[in-house]
């Protein structure tokens, strides 16, 4: 007996987008060989773009700033110990009656202010480090974003449909499950998937009709021998 079916991929992967936008290419049609990491299509890029661009002016700039406190670190500190020396010696002049009160309290603000200064400078350089990692990060997102905008091949096969066109927009996964551009399917390993029966019991057209055969073959053949001993049967059909 022959059976009709259909041969499909054993394995047979979605391609959608990590992102949503406009498709200003196609590179592939249904049925062409692709490699994996093959560029198949591009999403409009252009506000992908300016965003890396606007983070990667945001990094130098806070760079910059932290280069600068950094750089002026060395001289605050310097003004810092020289103001803590003048005013411990003031100190003990003023104790010593060689100094006035005023004298040594200028020495004191003095000091104060550049214990202030240094101190500050220090947290500056902390925070700046921190900024420094957050806009890294922010701009490590931007470039992957950008990335995403190229749709590439998840392996070698070839794209056994196509369910979008140029000029279309798609929908990222980002959002919901995203829209399905494409499939690609390994053609090197398939599954024969072949019209199955229905169990005992459970008859179709096809069922049916083949029983019907089956039992004309039996009764032929049971007919050349003793005829009133014979009894039909079909085990398919269950009659």
């Amino acid at each position: 007996m022959n059976a009709s079916g259909k041969v499909y991929p054993e394995i047979e992967v979605k391609v959608s987008p990590d992102i949503s936008g406009e498709i200003v290419n196609l590179f592939v049609e249904e049925g062409d060989s692709v490699k994996k990491g093959q560029l198949l299509a591009k999403i409009y890029a252009d506000i992908y773009t300016s965003q890396r661009d606007q983070v990667s002016a945001s990094v130098n700039q806070v760079k910059a700033q932290y280069e600068n406190v950094k750089a002026n670190l060395s001289g605050l500190k310097t003004v810092y110990e020289n103001a803590k020396a003048t005013n411990e010696r003031y100190k003990k002049l003023f104790a010593d009656k060689i100094v006035s009160r005023s004298e040594y309290e200028q020495t004191e603000q003095a000091f104060r202010s550049a214990e202030s200064n240094y101190n500050g400078a220090k947290e500056s350089i902390k925070s700046g480090e921190a900024q420094i990692q957050g806009v890294r990060a922010q701009l490590a997102r931007a470039e992957k974003d950008l990335a995403r905008t190229s749709i590439l091949a998840p392996m070698d096969g070839i794209v056994s449909s196509m369910s979008v066109k140029k000029g279309e927009r798609v929908v990222g996964t980002a959002q919901m499950a995203g829209t399905e551009m494409m499939r690609v399917a390994d053609m090197k390993s398939i599954e024969d998937q072949y019209l199955m029966f229905p169990t005992a019991g459970v008859h179709d057209d096809l069922i049916d009709s083949l029983a019907y055969v089956d039992q004309l073959a039996v009764t032929a053949y049971a007919q050349d021998y003793e005829e009133d001993d014979w009894e039909a049967v079909d085990d398919i059909a269950g009659y």
